[in-house]
């Protein structure tokens, strides 16, 4: 499979989340593509990350934020847009620091 193909579908899987739920976490990014199984490894799934946050970013009106978990939008802080991002979440990672996400603008 060719990456624009990868590249696409990954995409799609984004959008469905971000329609559906207005909101995604960076940190999902890598965990949308191990669910997909096409067998790439880290340094793949970030670089595939990265590209897919750009292109979501030109074709959706979202906007960077910090969320506290459980997720609360309401108390949803607006994060700087050179913020580093995280798209391999830790699982087993602190539940009290903050998270990134992209936020649906409507």
């Amino acid at each position: 499979m060719n990456t624009s193909t990868l590249l696409e579908d990954f995409l799609s899987e984004i959008q469905e989340t971000l329609e559906s739920e207005g909101v995604i976490l960076v940190g999902h990014f890598v965990w949308i593509l191990r669910g997909m199984e096409r067998g790439l490894n880290t340094s793949e799934m970030l670089q595939l990350s990265g590209e897919a946050y750009s292109v979501v970013r030109q074709r959706y009106d979202v906007q960077l934020m910090w969320t506290d978990w459980p997720m609360n939008l309401d108390t949803a802080r607006s994060a700087d847009d050179s913020t580093p991002l995280g798209f391999d979440l830790d699982p087993d990672g602190s539940l009290v620091e903050p998270l990134l996400c992209l936020v649906l603008q409507v």
